[in-house]
């Protein structure tokens, strides 16, 4: 019986070996990042000079209740993106303060506002030039899950009309129709079948709302796409992966980029544990106060990538939250695992 079990176990381990290598030698991955800050002129030379990374997506563009949209972005960030030979997305959000539900219930629910906002979206897309559009309506109310589908397949007619894509970005989840309002308002099966990138945002499973922990743990992460492959097409589908972390102190936390956390390290000589998520994890005092910081540096991110290669290797990609965060040797491990 050991004997058995032993042979079966190295079965096991050769087959996923050979997958491992079989996906890695014959996929080419699409790789995206998010960029909100303008870090797309310090990251960019960096990304392409590892050929790491096909798309940008600017998050500018923010909807108002009245169906009319904000448009503004960098004068040179569409050219700029172009003349690295990538696509670039237009991020439309419907942010004020905060993902407010209130925008996008008004623009959903008022057939005139709809049309409005459509024809925004379609307009400022062709007129600055961009590739396509990247839809980003968080915490919307779950009574407007049809209404939103609708809404997305009437987007993605029109932007397709003009030779233009349509990318979604979907809050996590591993069953439909979700377990809160944010989930219930995404039909991924409707919402799937019209997009062109299906963007699903496996991070923030811990942040300032909890206590501490990893951002996105391999294994979540697995589920969640696990059952995005049940719902959509997995071509289709990008696996989120974040460039950030967090640090918590005092009942909350703050968002940490790569840098921040390294100079935390280096000011507190504070040592890192790896944890089963893979991610950095550390912890320091200062004024008194304990801290306990999570982070991405290259080995989380490898961890993460082999969610890909060897649970996913179908899927489109991976989609990046957010440039201008990682540690610096991230853009030559994607290349090397991912192209």
């Amino acid at each position: 019986m050991r004997a058995a079990a032993a042979g079966v176990t190295l079965l096991m381990l050769v087959v996923a070996a050979d997958r491992t290598a079989a996906a890695t030698a014959t996929a080419v991955y699409q790789v995206s990042a998010w960029d909100y800050t303008g870090a797309y002129s310090t990251s960019l030379p960096t990304a392409t000079s590892a050929g790491a990374i096909d798309e940008v997506q600017g998050d500018w563009w923010t909807s108002s209740a009245d169906g009319s949209l904000s448009s503004w972005s960098p004068p040179d960030f569409v050219s700029t993106v172009h003349a690295y030979g990538l696509r670039v997305l237009a991020t439309v959000t419907n942010y004020s303060t905060h993902f407010d539900p209130a925008i996008s219930h008004s623009i959903l629910s008022r057939p005139k506002k709809t049309e409005r906002q459509v024809n925004a979206i379609v307009d400022a897309c062709v007129s600055q030039g961009y590739d396509g559009v990247d839809l980003d309506w968080e915490n919307m109310f779950a009574r407007d899950r049809d209404l939103f589908s609708a809404f997305v397949q009437r987007l993605a007619t029109a932007l397709h009309a003009q030779g233009k894509i349509l990318g979604i970005a979907v809050a996590a989840k591993t069953s439909e129709p979700g377990d809160w309002a944010a989930q219930k308002a995404q039909d991924w099966a409707a919402l799937g079948a019209a997009v062109d990138e299906f963007q699903v945002m496996t991070y923030d499973y811990h942040g300032g709302w909890s206590d501490p922990g990893p951002v996105a743990p391999p294994s979540w992460m697995d589920a969640v796409i696990s059952f995005a492959e049940t719902e959509v097409p997995a071509g289709k589908i990008w696996m989120g992966v974040p460039f950030y972390g967090y640090d918590w102190s005092g009942g909350g936390a703050r968002s940490v980029t790569w840098s921040k956390a390294d100079a935390l390290l280096t000011a507190h000589s504070a040592t890192i544990v790896r944890t089963a998520s893979g991610e950095a994890r550390f912890r320091y005092r200062a004024r008194g106060v304990r801290h306990i910081v999570y982070f991405q540096d290259s080995t989380a991110i490898a961890d993460k990538l082999q969610v890909v290669l060897v649970d996913h290797p179908a899927i489109a990609g991976i989609a990046i939250w957010s440039m201008g965060g990682e540690d610096p040797g991230s853009w030559t491990l994607i290349h090397s695992e991912l192209k």
